[in-house]
């Protein structure tokens, strides 16, 4: 399990959340590795940070966090029913590689 945690992001920015001295966990991702791939079971961040998009560092966290366990594969899931929803716009972000 990954977090994306308040106090990495810039100071001047969420003062608005009156939170500076807290550990806040804004963003996460809950993964296994099965094998040589990493199954993320499930994504979910804080909406008060969305401005800040920590969804994205997140699965790039993650899947460092899988190919450094030797993962060959790194599978971010299911859709929201169609192609064109946004989680998949999300997931199309990262221009994945299919062999």
């Amino acid at each position: 399990m990954s977090y994306l945690f308040f106090k990495d992001i810039n100071r001047e920015e969420f003062d608005e959340f009156g939170q500076e001295d807290k550990e806040i966990a804004i963003a996460g991702i809950l993964s296994i590795q099965y094998g040589n791939t990493c199954e993320m079971l499930y994504a979910g961040m804080d909406e008060r940070f969305k401005k800040f998009m920590p969804q994205y560092k997140e699965y790039v966290e993650n899947f460092k966090w899988a190919f450094d366990r030797r993962c060959l594969w790194s599978n971010m899931g299911g859709v929201e029913g169609s192609l064109d929803d946004g989680l998949t716009k999300f997931k199309d972000n990262f221009k994945s590689n299919y062999q």
